[in-house]
């Protein structure tokens, strides 16, 4: 019995597989938690109004310029800027009402006012550097004296929409917002407008520079997919055409 089993005995064991020894679990370290230095006290300034009881802070940049919206001695809503303890009155786009909505760091605001026969429009402000030091200085302008921001820019307003507001804009000069039609629908307009200006060079990668390398790399490369071959047609004109004097047949 014994030895009629030991074949089997033998072949089993051939072909089992080697047992293997697990490592030991690792044991869990405790980490230091890195050094965090939060405030442990904060500054609060009092910003001000524009004259009247009521102020609010609605955004602020990387260089501590506020922009805000006040009531003014008149009664009316303002927006301003609060630039190095100096409030700007920002004015309107020729009506009686204005508020602010962003600023990016190259001090351009955003925000909505109304014009002199009442649209309320979202608006772009673009200050001016008036000594070219490179920083703008200047955001209130009124060479006519007809009470509108000179530096204000009413945002035209998308097809069937009456009145419109602009709610942030990027450091790109990219400006989203608002907009109200007639039955009371809003929609959400774009704004891809590109700062101008002096030290208002476009930005490295934008959208446009993307288009002309494309476009260039098609006239370089006129076999790609998608492109069409660019055929010069004038006087040095070095391609043939089908059924044309000197062309081929």
């Amino acid at each position: 019995m014994w030895f009629k089993n030991s074949p089997k005995s033998v072949i089993s064991t051939s072909h089992r597989r080697p047992l293997r020894r697990r490592p030991p679990p690792a044991r869990l370290g405790v980490e230091a938690l890195e050094d965090r230095a939060l405030p442990t006290t904060y500054l609060y300034t009092d910003i001000g109004t524009l004259g009247g009881t009521y102020s609010r802070s609605d955004d602020v940049n990387a260089l501590g310029q506020v922009v805000c919206t006040s009531v003014t001695v008149g009664g009316s809503d303002h927006a301003f800027l609060w630039s190095g303890g100096a409030l700007i009155d920002l004015g309107t786009l020729g009506g009686a009402w204005s508020a602010v909505s962003a600023i990016n760091d190259h001090g351009q605001i955003v925000g909505s006012a109304d014009t002199a026969d009442g649209i309320r429009h979202a608006f772009l402000l673009s200050p001016e550097d008036t000594n070219g030091d490179g920083s703008p200085d200047r955001w209130f302008r009124d060479s006519n004296g007809n009470g509108a921001n000179d530096l204000m820019t009413a945002l035209q307003l998308p097809a069937g929409q009456t009145a419109s507001i602009a709610l942030d804009i990027n450091n790109a000069g990219e400006v989203v917002g608002g907009a109200n039609d007639s039955a009371g629908r809003s929609h959400a307009p774009l704004d891809r407008r590109r700062r101008e200006g002096p030290g208002h060079a476009r930005r490295p990668g934008c959208r446009r520079d993307r288009d002309q390398r494309r476009r260039a790399s098609r006239r370089r490369c006129p076999g790609r997919r998608g492109a069409k071959p660019r055929v010069s047609l004038g006087r040095d004109a070095r391609h043939d055409r089908p059924g044309e004097p000197g062309g081929s047949q």
